[in-house]
């Protein structure tokens, strides 16, 4: 058996009874059955203040493009610190954001990714699909406005005058030298031609072959005509492509009055939205929505010109729709039924 003072005066190693040797941890110290009892490790990091405090700053950063590398010896409670941090950031954080997809104009096959407050991406979803149902109306009543068949049939004229009256002073050209402007049907659709007129009919060249056989006409004379005629065919193949330079400027010109005029109200209702949706992206989002919108207006207003007298609504409608398709908004996680 040992004694109770294990220091020997004589300095001789004596035996040190085992209850003396170590320290017990009573249970009755805890209060607790099992570690499993407790919510989180009471004891802290301990000598590492300023990593912790680093931690606690990282981890309350909520911008893209910041990350946490945590190093140090094993055994140092690196992850212990870090879970802990993590079960404290999710204990206090917000509802997580709802996601939507939406379209995007600059890249049709790459979707554009928008983050909203829990329960606002549907409301959006809604908001746009009134912004679109609106427009279309609006848009409607605008190309069947009296002032914008005004302005419509001016642009239209200041574009034909020139080239029309230059046709014109052609035709005139034409029927003096004794040819007729004629439209010849063959295989695959009409084309313009230029034939001599006798008798106030315009007759084919062959007629006038066979007049030079029968010597009714020199050769010499018919050679004349010829070359006049091609003449005139060289002008009108002039004429021709400033018909269709003429339909592009008109297009262009139509164009640009279309959004002169359709943009007022369309910058109005995309302003409003973005206001009422002031979230990262929205805003640029809805500025490429609002030029896809100017740069379909020729397809709405071609579908309500067609046709005579009053357009085909549900035709009009159907068009229109399947123009918005684009702008629907796919909610891909609503967050709105979270609490807290």
């Amino acid at each position: 058996m040992g004694t109770e003072d294990p220091k020997d005066p004589a300095g001789r190693i004596v035996e040190v009874d085992a209850d003396l040797a170590r320290w017990r941890c009573e249970k009755e110290l805890f209060e607790f059955e099992s570690t499993a009892d407790i919510a989180q490790c009471p004891i802290e990091l301990i000598g590492q203040p300023r990593a912790t405090e680093a931690l606690q700053l990282g981890l309350s950063l909520r911008t893209k493009g910041y990350n946490i590398f945590v190093s140090g010896e094993v055994g140092t409670g690196r992850s212990t610190a870090v879970r802990r941090q993590l079960a404290e950031v999710r204990r206090k954080d917000l509802v997580p954001d709802d996601l939507a997809y939406v379209y995007n104009p600059r890249f049709p096959d790459q979707p554009r990714l928008l983050r909203f407050p829990a329960g606002r991406a549907t409301e959006f979803r809604l908001a746009m699909a009134r912004l679109v149902d609106g427009l279309e109306h609006s848009l409607d009543q605008l190309f069947e406005s009296e002032e914008y068949h005004e302005d419509h049939k001016a642009v239209v004229e200041l574009v034909k005058k020139p080239v029309k009256e230059s046709f014109e002073a052609f035709e005139a050209e034409l029927k003096a030298a004794g040819f007729a402007l004629v439209q010849i049907r063959v295989e695959g659709g009409i084309i313009p031609d230029i034939l001599p007129v006798v008798d106030g009919e315009p007759k084919g060249m062959e007629l006038f072959e066979e007049k030079v056989k029968s010597g009714e006409m020199s050769r010499e004379d018919l050679d004349k005509m010829q070359e006049l005629r091609q003449g005139f065919g060289e002008q009108m193949e002039k004429h021709r492509r400033e018909f269709r330079h003429q339909d592009r400027k008109m297009q262009k010109e139509l164009e640009t009055l279309d959004r002169e005029k359709a943009r007022p109200m369309v910058e109005a209702a995309v302003n409003e939205l973005a206001r009422e949706f002031d979230f990262e992206g929205v805003r640029a989002y809805l500025n490429d929505v609002q030029s896809e919108l100017l740069d379909s207006l020729q397809l709405l207003r071609e579908k309500i010109e067609e046709g005579e007298g009053e357009p085909d609504r549900e035709q009009v409608r159907a068009e229109f729709e399947e123009l918005q398709i684009p702008y629907a908004v796919n909610v891909v996680l609503d967050n709105g039924g979270v609490r807290q």
